[in-house]
């Protein structure tokens, strides 16, 4: 809205289409719960895709609707990896959490921008750059700050040991 990009009905739009989707799931996973099932990998990321198939086609020759396809693919599979291998606990000092936010932008600006550069316009293209994007944010970025995190915690056992292998 400041940078005149979106307009108010953007975002209402926006808000709604995302709170239906996350309605919908909650009213499918409801019901397969409630049927006594397990909602395995196999049928999330089949879920995943369909959602996110429909929205393509449907939307085709639309960029929201091809981009919204993508980030919904990317970060779908993303969130389910993550959550895979234990889930993303995001909680760090202020200076920790602002470093991470400006990591974060720049990575996904960096995606968007360049991508499109590779890629070009097409739809497909777009979808595959959203797709990228998504799975960089629900999955690749959680995984380097925890990666970050481990090192930094490790770091001065590292550099103990450099020092005592220098004597």
């Amino acid at each position: 809205l400041y940078l005149g990009v979106h307009w108010p009905a953007d975002v209402i739009g926006g808000l709604l289409i995302g709170a239906t989707f996350v309605v919908g799931y909650l009213v499918v996973l409801a019901v397969w719960v409630g049927g006594g099932h397990e909602l395995s990998a196999r049928a999330a990321v089949a879920l995943i895709v369909l959602a996110s198939a429909a929205i393509y086609v449907l939307g085709y020759g639309e960029g929201v609707c091809v981009r919204t396809a993508g980030v919904l693919l990317g970060s779908g599979i993303g969130y389910l990896l993550l959550e895979r291998r234990g889930g993303y606990k995001a909680q760090a000092p202020f200076w920790t959490q602002l470093a991470k936010v400006v990591v974060a932008a720049t990575v996904l600006l960096g995606l968007r921008v360049g991508l499109k550069l590779v890629l070009g316009e097409q739809p497909w293209a777009n979808a595959a750059r959203y797709t990228a994007i998504g799975f960089t944010s629900a999955y690749l970025l959680p995984i380097l700050f925890c990666l970050a995190h481990n090192l930094r915690k490790r770091w001065p056992r590292f550099a103990e040991t450099l020092e005592q292998e220098k004597e």
